[in-house]
């Protein structure tokens, strides 16, 4: 799932492994006000939720690309 400041959220299907770069591609890309250094990944392992940092802003430099991760099943992404 993908919600926020992109042109299409929703939800998507992932046919084959997926990174958060792939995922916004297939969601339009960010809307102008989007924050991009303040995208998160919501992961749900077992009972807890972890919280996953996304910094788009600094990948597009060819920076902190640790940060574009490969998205599991049931991972929301979140763009404010």
């Amino acid at each position: 799932h993908i919600m926020g400041k992109v042109l299409q959220p929703g939800a998507f299907v992932m046919t084959k492994n997926m990174d958060v770069i792939q995922a916004l591609s297939l969601a339009g890309g960010l809307s102008p006000y989007a924050e991009e250094n303040n995208i998160i990944v919501l992961r749900r392992e077992g009972n807890k939720e972890k919280v996953l940092a996304v910094h788009y802003a600094d990948i597009k430099k060819g920076k902190d690309l640790n940060t574009n991760i490969i998205l599991n099943s049931g991972d929301v992404i979140v763009i404010p």
